[in-house]
């Protein structure tokens, strides 16, 4: 299949991880104006130009393709030099009414096991889940809390081959830090004639910024 043009709104992105071939990738979702979910993998976001640095809730328009060997129906190729922004990211003013009208174009499974079975039937592998209660965040060590010696070398690969970046910015971009802690989601849903509880994993991005920015 050729690529296209494609209007996104970007939803959300995961924190980087070492990529043999990027120096380091995110998994970005979103969804196209007719509601369909969409998966952009890989994406070296903060190796991009800022001028493409497209923001969570913000509709982009950009040259996409099928993923070559991912059989996942929302998996695409992005092609960051083609990005650009259609407005600013959608407001949060009169309780976040443009962002939920945009949601509403999405389907919303009640119960994860929903949207597993939906995986099983028909491929889907994006889905939103609303879950009937949050039971709790879990914030644990993680089992390595550093980078292999095999990341590290990923990480500063730019640094010893060059061409994603001159190097002026290959000196101001900051090593990937890994985190070290994990994160997980308990929450329960009512999708059945009993309550199910699950135990998800936080990979936002944001929720790793948010750890580094409340260090003291």
């Amino acid at each position: 299949m050729a690529s296209f043009e494609q209007d996104i709104l970007i939803l959300c992105k995961t924190y980087p991880s070492p990529s043999g071939k990027y120096v380091e990738t995110s998994c970005v979702a979103g969804m196209n104006r007719s509601g369909k979910l969409i998966r952009l993998f890989p994406v070296p976001f903060r190796l991009i130009d800022g001028a493409q640095q497209f923001k969570k809730w913000q509709w982009v328009n950009a040259r996409i393709d099928r993923a070559i060997g991912d059989r996942r129906p929302e998996s695409h190729k992005l092609f960051v030099d083609t990005v650009k922004f259609d407005g600013a990211p959608l407001p949060t003013s009169n309780a976040w009414r443009a962002r939920l009208e945009a949601l509403s174009k999405l389907k919303i499974f009640s119960d994860f096991a929903e949207l597993d079975a939906d995986r099983v039937a028909n491929g889907t592998t994006l889905g939103l889940v609303r879950p009937a209660r949050i039971l709790d965040l879990e914030i644990t060590a993680a089992s390595k809390p550093d980078w292999t010696e095999e990341e590290k070398a990923k990480l500063l690969q730019s640094q010893r081959q060059g061409g994603l970046f001159d190097d002026t910015d290959a000196k101001a971009l900051t090593t990937l830090r890994k985190l070290p802690f994990d994160f997980h989601y308990r929450y329960e849903c009512n999708g059945s004639s009993t309550a199910r509880m699950y135990r998800h994993k936080v990979v936002d991005w944001e929720a790793g910024a948010l750890y580094w920015n409340c260090l003291p």
